[in-house]
């Protein structure tokens, strides 16, 4: 068990009923993290958008981003945890070590890529 301190970002995706409770749901987010004896640093909405493939009858997301501090133990903890609810879909936890609060403060949802159609590239080359 490690009981080493460590900074993290948690990027928690949650189904359409959340964005009607956003504040419940960052409060969720923060309890959880809590629970599991983590400090949070930074919690926000972080962006809703349409999921690229339907996840638990959800085809749109909401995002919330975390910055926490906690022992090393707890990543596997809330990851269990994530996995046994059922308002939280997914949950991806990196070691957040290298920022500092302003670069955590700047995090920002990048703009989803345009879908690009096979006529865009125009007529195929003959390879002969």
């Amino acid at each position: 068990m490690s009981t080493r301190i460590g900074t993290y970002e948690g990027l928690f995706l949650f189904g359409t009923a959340s964005t009607v409770d956003v504040e419940g749901t960052l409060k969720l987010v923060e309890d959880l993290i809590k629970k599991h004896g983590g400090e949070t640093l930074l919690l926000r909405k972080w962006d809703e958008r349409k999921l690229a493939y339907e996840i638990k009858k959800n085809k749109r997301g909401l995002y919330v981003l975390a910055f926490f501090k906690a022992p090393g133990a707890a990543v596997d903890r809330i990851t269990r945890d994530v996995n046994l609810s059922e308002t939280i879909l997914r949950v991806l936890i990196t070691d957040a070590g290298h920022l500092n609060l302003d670069e955590m403060k700047a995090q920002e949802p990048q703009q989803p890529v345009k879908e690009v159609k096979r006529e865009d590239y125009g007529p195929i080359p003959q390879l002969y």
